[in-house]
């Protein structure tokens, strides 16, 4: 039944939210560049504390860090620099697992040059989030359903997320 509720719910995010864009795309300098990232952090505490170092590492690049992180997770968000933070909460999400439409459109109305979703494993309410901004290029680690949420996915390490988000930061920095 989740399965159906997610195909559901994937179905419907894509026509209302995702953003129509170009099957082929040039990657070159698309992040380097970026003025303006969204980072969709992880949905646990150690993950977060692992993944800072992205965040950490654009903002010594004097890029503009905006996090979008769950309310309960706010205090580990915020620990090593202040950042911009978007909050959500288990509210934000309808029963099919999409965003509720305040919260969609406070982010449909926001622009960034990049945003990277941090989670690790297949969660399909923060690839949604995600893809609800206006961006150049959406960055996600390769997972079911993730040629559908992202442009450019990283290889994924699943026993260890400190190499994991290593090999992403080492990644994004290519582009």
């Amino acid at each position: 039944m989740s399965s159906l509720k997610e195909k559901f719910a994937l179905f419907i995010a894509k026509r209302k939210y995702f953003s129509k864009k170009s099957v082929t795309q040039n990657f070159k300098g698309i992040i380097t560049e970026a003025k303006t990232i969204l980072i969709v952090l992880p949905n646990t505490a150690e993950d977060i504390l692992k993944s800072m170092d992205i965040p950490a590492y654009f903002r010594l690049n004097e890029k503009k860090v905006i996090l979008l992180v769950h309310e309960r997770l706010q205090h580990v968000a915020s620990e090593e620099f202040p950042y911009d933070v978007i909050f959500f909460n288990d509210e934000s999400k309808t029963k099919f697992g999409l965003p509720r439409k305040e919260f969609a459109k406070k982010l449909s109305n926001m622009k960034f040059d990049a945003v990277f979703d941090l989670c690790r494993e297949n969660n399909l309410f923060r690839g949604i989030l995600a893809n609800i901004p206006d961006s150049k290029i959406t960055v996600g680690f390769k997972k079911p359903k993730a040629d559908e949420l992202y442009n450019l996915q990283i290889a994924n390490n699943q026993n260890n997320a400190e190499i994991s988000y290593r090999n992403f930061l080492n990644s994004v920095q290519m582009f």
